[in-house]
């Protein structure tokens, strides 16, 4: 079976385990990409969950997500652009303090 057929069963679209997974993303099972995958899988870049002890992922699920995650959004869908900021405003001109006239001693 090839990977570009129909899938026939729930069997052929599984994954078992984060050495499948890794080898199904990223084309080997070495330390460093099961290391990756368990990576992956916690920020939510790969779809999959924990039944039991075990990693369980769908392969049609991964494609979606993968599929979604490269392609390029609509234009409606896109993030707003940012708002231009404000002008910045002067500091407020302040009145200068009036002297304050302590107690002289007259001299005399």
């Amino acid at each position: 079976m090839t990977d570009d057929s129909p899938l026939d069963t729930l069997a052929d679209d599984r994954l078992d385990g984060a050495a499948e997974i890794a080898l199904f993303v990223y084309g080997k099972t070495d330390k460093r990409a099961i290391k990756r995958t368990y990576r992956a899988i916690a920020i939510g870049v790969i779809p999959a969950r924990r039944v039991g002890g075990r990693l369980l992922a769908s392969k049609a699920k991964i494609r979606a997500a993968y599929d979604l995650q490269t392609s390029p959004l609509p234009v409606e869908l896109a993030p707003p652009k940012p708002p231009e900021p404000a002008p910045a405003r002067p500091a407020p001109k302040r009145k200068p303090k009036a002297p304050t006239h302590r107690h002289r001693r007259v001299q005399s």
